[in-house]
């Protein structure tokens, strides 16, 4: 008997063994692509949601690591939800999508490939909207790739380290309030770049933004040949002529300006201004009604005291 027992126990031993000698990143862990292009219901797998009802797909802790060309090919029309921490890691590219795709959410996407972000679209009114989150892209080639493409950031922070010159590729670059973009390669937009209420920093090898279109509002920007050699540019002036390090520093301050007071005052102010005056009309109102209220209640009393007295005096 006791011979059985210490074999049961030999064994479960060298179970528990095997099983921590397993990397633990191996679980949940995608080795080939996660294709859902072309889908016609919804499915979910680790770290991943697509609801094919409302064309929404959530990334929450997805793990891709293979040694296909695509980690993650996106359906046209999708809305990608970002939640957590997650990883796409391809040969060719790490997101391949077509036509229109937003990205929204707060969550964090990092991605490791020859190109991060590849957009296979031909037709210009095309777009790749990223809207929300953070996202750290290494590429050998370029970050972001759509040549026909627009591409448009507001409200998320991007992080590209690319090996080539170009870091972000695309017919139009667009970017608005709340965005933070740092790029170690050029910004190229063909036919235009629009920088909004943005802060961007770029320091590249060529010039640090590629376009015959390069449009700037509520910005400031200091360029020049290095990071340590920058000054601010006179925009009324003079125009951005190429240098290779850009800081534009966003000058949007988050907060909507005041209805009766105009720019340079918050809408706070307009909140207190009428507080005030309802304050005032409360106090022009109802205190003089109180007021009334209170003498009346004193003339009340006076007269029954005087009356209680007179009756006092005849007993």
């Amino acid at each position: 008997m006791k011979r059985i027992i210490s074999l049961i126990i030999a064994l479960f031993t060298l179970s528990a063994l095997f099983t921590l000698a397993i990397p633990v990143s191996a679980k949940g862990v995608h080795k080939s692509t996660v294709n859902l292009i072309g889908i016609n219901k919804s499915q979910s797998g680790s770290g991943y949601e697509w609801d094919n009802y409302e064309g929404t797909l959530t990334l929450n802790g997805l793990n891709i690591k293979t040694g296909d060309d695509y980690g993650l090919k996106i359906e046209d029309g999708s809305t990608v939800i970002l939640k957590g921490n997650n990883y796409i890691e391809a040969k060719k590219a790490a997101i391949f999508l077509e036509a229109k795709v937003v990205f929204k959410g707060n969550g964090t996407l990092t991605l490791v490939s020859e190109n991060g972000i590849f957009c296979s679209s031909a037709d210009k009114t095309d777009s790749l909207s990223i809207l929300g989150g953070t996202y750290k892209i290494t590429s050998t080639g370029i970050g972001i790739v759509s040549d026909f493409h627009r591409v448009s950031f507001s409200n998320c922070k991007v992080t590209l380290k690319s090996s080539s010159d170009i870091a972000i590729k695309a017919q139009t670059v667009t970017t608005g309030a709340n965005t933070v973009i740092k790029a170690n390669a050029s910004i190229s937009g063909k036919d235009k770049i629009l920088i909004e209420s943005s802060s961007i920093t770029v320091n590249a090898s060529g010039a640090a933004l590629l376009s015959d279109n390069l449009v700037f509002s509520n910005v400031t920007v200091k360029a020049g040949e290095s990071s340590k050699e920058l000054s601010v540019l006179d925009l009324s002036k003079s125009s951005y002529e190429g240098q290779k390090s850009v800081k534009i520093i966003s000058k949007y301050d988050g907060q909507k300006k005041s209805l009766f007071f105009g720019d340079g005052v918050p809408r706070y102010v307009d909140v207190i201004v009428m507080i005030l005056g309802v304050g005032g009309v409360v106090c022009a109102v109802v205190l003089p009604v109180l007021y009334k209220k209170k003498k009346a209640k004193e003339a009340i009393a006076k007269r029954d005291a005087e009356a209680n007295e007179v009756k006092s005096k005849k007993k």
